[in-house]
């Protein structure tokens, strides 16, 4: 039994630059910058971080920010994690737990895409920064 073949290098496919950007101000607080300057570091190091990938980590710092956000709300007591309804008097969580459930599920998606799990680590590929060749440049 033999494995597949590799498929061919596209000649065609495009190979953005590797950037470390700085964070847009306008977009992020303070924690959305702080994750974003120290994750772009990471990711730009490791060939993980593009110039075509700017928008895509950026929102992935926006839903950080948001996470943290929540749970500053929740740690300086400004707000419960649940809430009783007064008709019914059942307790459910508060509609700001809800929220940043929804964003840690986004966050885990969005740091999927660059690699920032063991298991997704092992589908990356680090850009090299050069053109696509014939596949056989590196045996000359």
């Amino acid at each position: 039994i033999e494995g597949t073949k590799s498929r061919s290098p596209n000649s065609k496919e495009a190979f953005p630059d590797v950037i470390n950007p700085d964070p847009p101000k306008e977009l992020l607080d303070e924690h959305g910058q702080a994750e974003f300057t120290r994750m772009a570091k990471v990711l730009s190091k490791n060939g993980l971080l593009t110039e075509a990938d700017l928008s895509l980590f950026t929102a992935y710092s926006m839903v950080w920010q948001k996470i943290v956000w929540a749970q500053m709300r929740f740690v300086n007591g400004e707000e419960d994690m649940t809430q009783i309804n007064v008709n019914t008097g059942h307790e459910s969580k508060s509609g700001t737990l809800a929220m940043q459930e929804t964003a840690i599920t986004q966050l885990i998606k969005l740091a999927s895409e660059f690699g920032m799990s063991p298991v997704a680590r092992t589908r990356a590929a680090a850009i090299q920064n050069k053109k696509a060749g014939d596949g056989w440049d590196d045996f000359e």
